[in-house]
């Protein structure tokens, strides 16, 4: 019977431990959900605000398009993209 009384004190603290982090997880998930319904609100608000950028919609001086890759290339005086096709100058060699 004395291990009955002395089990009992213990239980309830095992019962009291686990009624408390039950309570603390709770309230951890409680306010990350709020977060987390706070940026996806704000997300939401953001999408009608975005701009379209359009590829191909810049056009620099030389009338080249710098978004789908073309840069002005002085020496051939054209507009190319460099990993197509080098800016260099040919140079012919003398015979």
């Amino acid at each position: 019977m004395n291990k009955e009384k002395e089990n009992k004190p213990k239980n309830k603290k095992k019962t009291r431990l686990i009624l408390y982090i039950l309570i603390l997880v709770g309230l951890v998930l409680t306010i990350g959900l709020a977060f987390k319904k706070d940026k996806i609100v704000k997300l939401t608000e953001n999408i009608g605000k975005v701009e379209e950028q359009i590829v191909g919609g810049d056009i620099d001086q030389h009338g080249c398009i710098p978004s789908t890759g073309y840069m002005w290339c002085e020496p051939k005086q054209k507009c190319l993209r460099q990993w197509e096709e080098s800016c260099e100058e040919l140079k012919i060699p003398d015979n």
